[in-house]
Parts: structure tokens; C-alpha cells; sequence
């Protein structure tokens, strides 16, 4: 009996709108939680934003640490990267500091990976291929 009744407060707390402002919570509003499995607790969640669904970072508190600014969002890594896209530009958003680490410039982003302790991940940028690391550096 208390396992349905913790399931049924987690689905209704779950369903409850969310925030709109960074810094408040989720829990008012239209926002979706689409990826709540994170390194540091960082949910992806999307929400319509003038007719586009644009994606956003959550903390596990689900408290907004970034607006859904972002066009796209993926292929997260176990080192905490995420690819972003933005204005048609992919860069790169670092969950474990919580901060957009490589600037939205890159026409095409690969999956990130950790080869002799450096994070890094292949661009293109202009028809030219290239590796980066986490911060934005061409190696």
C-alpha cells in the first residue's frame, strides 16, 4: 500500500507543470522531461517555445540551470558532454560543471570519447574535419 501510494504522489508531482525561470522550479508549467538520468542529476527536458520544441538543462532538484535555448540536444557521454545545437551551429554543454564549455560554431559534432585522459569529440566546421576537447581547443 505505501509503494502505490509513493507511486501515485511521484506520478502526480511527475505530471505537474513546470517553471518557466532559471533558478525556479519545474514543478509549474509545460515543460517535459525528456532525459532524467544524468551525471551530476542534469535533466534534459524540451518545452514549445514560439511553435519550435527547444531543449533546456535541469537540476535534479528540478530547478532550471539553463533556459531551452537549445535546438537540439544529444549523445550525452559518460564523462558528462552533451552535444547542443543552436542558430544551426552544434558546441557542447559540460553537466558536470554546468556550463556550455564549446561555443555553438560546428556544422556537424561527432560522439565524445576519452582517449589518454583528454575528452574530445570530431567537428566539422567549413567542410574540414578536426578533433576538440571538452573545452573548445583544437587538438
Amino acid at each position: 500500500m505505501k509503494k502505490i501510494l509513493f507511486l501515485f504522489v511521484f506520478i502526480l508531482l511527475a505530471t505537474a507543470a513546470f517553471s518557466q525561470k532559471k533558478g525556479e522550479s519545474l514543478i509549474k508549467g509545460d515543460y517535459e522531461i525528456y532525459d532524467a538520468i544524468g551525471y551530476k542529476r542534469v535533466i534534459l527536458f524540451t518545452k514549445e517555445v514560439n511553435g519550435k520544441t527547444m531543449c533546456g538543462f535541469a537540476s535534479g532538484y528540478l530547478e532550471v540551470l539553463v533556459e531551452p535555448i537549445y535546438e537540439d540536444a544529444t549523445c550525452r557521454s559518460y564523462e558528462g558532454m552533451w552535444c547542443v545545437k543552436k542558430n544551426g551551429k552544434w558546441g557542447a554543454y559540460d553537466e558536470t560543471i554546468r556550463t556550455q564549455t564549446v561555443e555553438c560554431l560546428y556544422d556537424w559534432i561527432g560522439y565524445w570519447k576519452k582517449e589518454n585522459g583528454v575528452i574530445k569529440v570530431q567537428v566539422e566546421l567549413n567542410g574540414r574535419r578536426f578533433w576538440i576537447d571538452n573545452k573548445g581547443n583544437r587538438l
